[in-house]
């Protein structure tokens, strides 16, 4: 366990690792936020219901 603490330690001490790292968490959770925003003028139930007709042919 203490390998794996240092290990991290020093991957967070690098500071280009760092910042790919913090990028990459903050557009993850823009998308995870963004995902709930309805698209507008797009009905739900048609693309449900084509969603469905692709899945099923």
């Amino acid at each position: 366990m203490d390998k794996f603490l240092k290990k991290l330690q020093d991957i967070w001490d690098n500071p280009s690792i760092r910042k790919k790292i913090i990028f990459t968490i903050m557009i993850l959770a823009i998308y995870r936020l963004l995902v709930f925003i309805p698209v507008p003028f797009v009905d739900i139930s048609v693309l449900m219901s084509q969603t469905l007709d692709a899945g099923s042919s």
